[in-house]
């Protein structure tokens, strides 16, 4: 082996003493190119890819304080970009982070929490959009309930009004949320659960247009009403 690189090193010598000066220069230049286009993409290889919290930017000041505060505490590592995006590590902590700061008020104002999720087909029909939509919708409040600690898993159904000509007409949003909690969990134990109860209920509300508080039904799963207060 040792002899195979004496060879080359022996051939590239020679090789760089009948080279010009021109050429010396254009090999240079070459290999420069090459160094700093390996060192730039093993940065960018290197660098993480980080996941939006809320997909638009946060111009109050004291609220993003008091956001990047509020992960501070769970732990999480908080970017803010120059556009004053609020950024973590990967989707599963941008999805359990977004949960907590729904759920306790502390979600910026014009801002729907839930737009990074929205994806539409144009080649669908209204209805198959309206339907998909709202499918993805409930799978992805399913997915940001069971992110938070005390809950195993969980149902959810959302009766789904459909638009009237008139008003006196239309029907009201109601969902239904059946809770199976984890072992050791007081989620479903009152008074101990009404603050993490009151925060699944604002995650609904914020989560679904046009539900209202009295049509909210939060069960646990022996059928007993936890958000009755």
């Amino acid at each position: 082996m040792n002899e195979f690189f004496k060879k080359v090193f022996t051939k590239a010598a020679s090789l760089w003493a009948n080279w010009s000066m021109q050429q010396r220069v254009i090999i240079g230049i070459v290999a420069l190119v090459l160094v700093v286009g390996v060192i730039t993409l093993f940065r960018v290889s290197a660098t993480p890819v980080l996941v939006s919290v809320f997909s638009s930017p946060i111009t109050d000041e004291a609220l993003l304080e008091r956001i990047v505060t509020r992960l501070d505490q769970e732990n999480v590592t908080v970017t803010v970009n120059p556009a004053g995006i609020v950024q973590v590590a990967d989707a599963a902590t941008a999805r359990r982070m977004r949960v907590i700061l729904v759920s306790e008020g502390l979600t910026p104002a014009r801002i729907n929490p839930w737009e990074i999720f929205d994806k539409e087909r144009w080649t669908l029909t209204d209805f198959e959009r309206n339907t998909n939509k709202q499918r993805a919708q409930e799978k992805m409040i399913i997915e940001h309930l069971k992110a938070i600690d005390d809950i195993d898993n969980v149902r959810l159904h959302i009766a789904w009004a459909p638009e009237r000509l008139f008003v006196r007409d239309q029907h009201e949003v109601t969902a239904s949320v059946t809770i199976i909690p984890k072992p050791g969990s007081d989620i479903t134990i009152f008074p101990q659960n009404r603050r993490k109860i009151e925060g699944i209920q604002k995650l609904l509300e914020n989560a679904v247009v046009g539900l209202k508080p009295e049509n909210i039904t939060i069960n646990d799963n022996t059928g007993l009403r936890l958000n009755d207060f």
